[in-house]
């Protein structure tokens, strides 16, 4: 059995992030899996989809995928609240949350955040 990012995060982070959706432009998050990593949020936007945020490390290199079916990963600048603006992996589901992302998939992602490749294969 394949092991989700699903399974990691609980439904009720999601639960609360789906009875608070914000305006258009604005993402709405919380951390994800507290226990494990502060650098993982869960997040939905004013259109009600769903977004996985890593912050990166200064040294740390953007990511970029736009073919991967299901996702679409994307490097931005956040503001969270009262802290500065950080630069974020942001994992945009553009399909039924968690149909074609696995963890290895995340995993793959972060891997190459850290050897600092441009873009993912294609899934």
């Amino acid at each position: 059995m394949e092991t989700g990012l699903m399974t990691l995060i609980k439904p009720s982070v999601w639960s609360y992030l789906e009875s608070n959706i914000p305006q258009e432009d604005y993402l709405f998050a919380r951390p994800g899996v507290p226990d494990v990593s502060l650098r993982l949020l869960c997040a939905l936007d004013g259109h009600g989809q769903r977004h996985l945020l890593v912050k990166l490390q200064p040294n740390e290199r953007e990511l970029e995928d736009r073919h991967s079916r299901g996702v679409i990963v994307l490097t931005r600048v956040l503001s969270l609240q009262e802290e500065p603006p950080a630069r974020y992996i942001d994992l945009i589901f553009v399909t039924q949350p968690w149909e074609h992302l696995s963890l290895e998939k995340y995993l793959t992602l972060k891997t190459a955040t850290l050897r600092g490749a441009s873009h993912l294969p294609r899934a």
